[in-house]
């Protein structure tokens, strides 16, 4: 098995913050967590299990990808969190003042950070021919492989502000 632990304390305030993510996407759209679960006929116990689980997964890859960021010497600087919230700022339609402050009411810079932290560290891969196993040869066998087969998906997934998934209700938004 893996050896990176997820210290549960980490877990339950990453389940909350993807519970909390899911209830402003839902907001948006003019839903209510509760009404969620009602129209989708979702347990929420089985919700916030789900959300538990991945936020495991999660701190796990968090912890994995911050070791090799300091083994790597990788870190972010205000000037890539700046040249982030410019890029974002685009993809939101709004100034990157609006973009930053929304983050930063709904606690997210450090959503933002990690997401800087693992395109450096893929990045840092793609950099390295001999791959993942020579940059963090000290983790573990199991999560050498996790993070060689998902690392894009990771990217991918953190780009998408890493959140429990949400069914489609009604119509669709971008």
């Amino acid at each position: 098995g893996s050896d990176v632990v997820a210290p549960e304390s980490l877990v339950k305030d990453e389940a909350d913050n993807f519970l909390n993510d899911m209830r402003y996407q839902l907001a948006q759209q003019g839903f209510s967590l509760e009404q969620y679960v009602q129209l989708t006929g979702i347990a929420m116990d089985k919700l916030e299990e789900d959300c538990r689980l991945q936020a495991e997964t999660f701190v796990k890859q968090r912890l994995v990808l911050e070791a090799i960021a300091e083994k790597e010497g990788l870190e972010v600087t205000d000037a890539d969190l700046d040249a982030e919230f410019e890029n974002l700022s685009k993809m939101y339609n709004q100034p990157a003042d609006v973009v930053r402050n929304m983050f930063t009411q709904r606690g997210q810079v450090s959503l933002v950070k990690r997401n800087i932290l693992m395109e450096k560290v893929a990045a840092s891969f793609e950099a390295k021919e001999n791959g993942i196993s020579g940059v963090i040869a000290t983790t573990d066998e199991e999560t050498r492989r996790i993070l060689s087969d998902n690392l894009g998906m990771l990217v991918e997934k953190i780009n998408a502000n890493g959140t429990c998934r949400l069914q489609q209700i009604g119509g669709s938004r971008p």
